[in-house]
């Protein structure tokens, strides 16, 4: 299971994002994370920027301020809208971690 820790800005990368029918590499979509409790109530959002001269790739954070919990599980979800009825969705778990000094 991936981690978010807590205290620390929480990085949000989605790579390849492609046009399923086309094939092309999407470079223009909005896209945005929520990072949210299991129970479903938004505590963050992130703006995930196209990363230029890349192949559809798009990166964002969550601030570091975000009342995190440790050992707490918590849903990241990304929404894609390319336009033109276009769209798509990912979720990822991560459990609230506190850094450690050798990381």
């Amino acid at each position: 299971m991936e981690v978010i820790l807590i205290g620390n800005t929480a990085a949000v990368e989605l790579t390849g994002l492609r046009d399923e029918v086309s094939g092309a590499y999407v470079t223009d979509a909005s896209v945005v994370a929520t990072l949210k409790t299991r129970l479903g109530v938004t505590i963050g959002t992130a703006t995930l920027e196209y990363v230029a001269a890349s192949n559809g790739n798009y990166r964002g954070s969550f601030a570091d301020d975000i009342a995190l919990t440790a050992g707490q599980i918590y849903v990241v979800d990304v929404h894609v809208d390319a336009g033109s009825g276009l769209g798509a969705n990912w979720r990822q778990e991560r459990k609230a971690v506190y850094r450690g000094f050798d990381e």
